[in-house]
């Protein structure tokens, strides 16, 4: 696949075609990597975005509770190491 470089605003850039980004599971927005290998510009998707998020509103709604509870016996003083 080809793409030209276009002007977007006072920059350059590249548009990418929509079934790329639904196979990347990208949108406008998305955090990517950028980097340069050799002579090729590489585009990563950056994984997990907004997880520290959720893991925080879970938190403040108390959703992070565990579900069974422990079932190993902390007392470890019978055991021999």
């Amino acid at each position: 696949m080809e793409s030209s470089i276009v002007q977007i605003g006072n920059e350059q850039g590249i548009i990418l075609p929509n079934d790329i980004l639904k196979r990347l599971k990208l949108k406008l927005q998305s955090l990517v990597s950028i980097t340069i290998i050799g002579d090729n510009i590489v585009i990563k998707s950056s994984p997990r975005q907004g997880w520290a998020d959720a893991a925080k509103m879970a938190h403040m709604n108390g959703d992070d509770k565990l579900l069974n509870e422990d079932v190993l016996d902390d007392d470890l003083k019978d055991l021999s190491w």
